[in-house]
């Protein structure tokens, strides 16, 4: 079972992180999968959230395959893929998010010119608040990036990506 899993019922493929060395403990042992979702034995059920959309879902798998050489890296050394994959998925990744929010930030910027409330202290406050935010998710997922961040804090310079995001 994978819980909170983006997308999974838009998705053709996920990666499935699974102990593929009996009697394995801990980090070691597992193998980081690709695994094709339109098969039989693999059942989506979508997690509500308050907006009342399924961003994210549970996803279990029953039976469901995948084929040797669709294991990335080596087998049992999975970790290290994943850590990889986060490091992405919760960094550099971010440049795409903070252009998206970049948008919605100018069209809120262009309504409030419209109707006049852009003189509003309170909404210049948020404005600046905002696009401050926006820089700050951006110039970190540069420096992400570029490697310029502190050395060995690949998970730990993700989370704080993660942070700086939902924020």
């Amino acid at each position: 079972q994978k819980v909170w899993t983006s997308l999974a019922h838009q998705a053709d493929w996920c990666f499935v992180l699974a102990r593929t060395v009996p009697g394995s403990r801990r980090h070691a042992g597992l193998s980081y999968l690709l695994v094709p979702m339109r098969q039989d034995g693999i059942e989506i059920r979508p997690i509500l959230q308050l907006t009342g959309t399924s961003e994210f879902n549970e996803v279990y798998f029953d039976g469901a395959r995948t084929e040797a050489s669709l294991v990335v890296g080596e087998p049992g050394a999975g970790w290290k893929v994943a850590m990889a994959t986060l490091g992405f998925e919760r960094g550099i990744s971010t440049i795409g998010q903070q252009a998206g929010f970049a948008r919605e930030l100018d069209a809120v910027v262009e309504l409030a010119r419209r109707n006049g409330t852009i003189d509003d202290p309170v909404i210049q406050d948020r404005i600046a608040h905002a696009h401050m935010g926006l820089e700050l998710m951006r110039l970190h997922a540069l420096r992400t990036l570029s490697g310029q961040g502190p050395e060995g804090q690949g998970p730990a310079q993700a989370s704080v990506s993660k942070l700086v995001w939902a924020t």
